[in-house]
């Protein structure tokens, strides 16, 4: 019960978020993926090999996060390297960001929502235990340490560039 209870939730703020717009965007930009492939759009800046777009001033929950991302041409950020945290963090005021990360699935299983494949990067602050609370499926990114907190918490958040294939 409690199951379907959050995947309703889910569902509803995902089709909720439908609905947001982030006003900090500089370019509307079309959908389609070809679109997306062949241009990184002029809100992204080059930040080492790859180009992000990060949140100055929108907060909002994951989910709508997630959907901000795909609006302005990208998707929520996979950190994948200790170097490439390393050329984010400065770029980053001392708050929380949403990165592309939880185990919304799977409890403990963390996964890339964009791509659904495990997540192979972490950094985890040392106080995170495996004795979470049942409603911290999320991952956010604070002072270049990584944090499971509530998918409903408003936070800034962190885009990427989707990549050529």
């Amino acid at each position: 019960m409690l199951q379907r209870g959050l995947i309703f939730t889910i569902i509803s703020c995902l089709l909720a978020s439908g609905l947001a717009q982030e006003n900090e965007a500089s370019a509307s930009l079309s959908s389609s993926p070809e679109h997306i492939k062949k241009q990184i759009p002029s809100s992204f800046e080059q930040i080492g090999s790859r180009f992000f777009y990060i949140s100055r001033f929108a907060r909002k929950n994951w989910f709508a996060a997630a959907d901000t991302c795909r609006q302005i041409g990208g998707q929520l950020a996979t950190i994948q390297s200790d170097e490439e945290l390393a050329a984010i963090s400065p770029h980053l005021k001392r708050e929380s960001y949403w990165i592309d990360m939880n185990d919304l699935v799977a409890n403990g299983k963390y996964v890339s929502w964009s791509t659904g494949k495990a997540a192979t990067y972490f950094k985890w602050h040392p106080n995170q235990s495996e004795a979470k609370l049942n409603n911290e499926h999320c991952v956010d990114l604070f002072q270049a340490e990584m944090f499971y907190g509530s998918c409903f918490n408003k936070n800034l958040f962190i885009c990427e560039a989707i990549e050529e294939n």
